[in-house]
């Protein structure tokens, strides 16, 4: 079961993270960024579906 939840975890991480990790190479160096507005942007759009749901399930248990 720890393993579920911790896999559950890393891959809502990865989620988040998906195409709002840049990478830039100076001098021999990798350089990783992570635009913090668009990890922003998907925790409340990702927020309000699952809030969504929530109402919507229980509004059907309510019946």
């Amino acid at each position: 079961m720890k393993k579920l939840i911790f896999l559950a975890v890393v891959a809502f991480g990865v989620y988040l993270l998906w195409g709002n990790v840049k990478t830039k190479q100076e001098d021999g160096h990798v350089n990783f960024s992570v635009d913090k507005s668009g990890v922003e942007q998907k925790i409340q759009s990702t927020g309000s579906k699952i809030s969504g749901e929530a109402k919507s399930v229980e509004k059907k248990f309510e019946k």
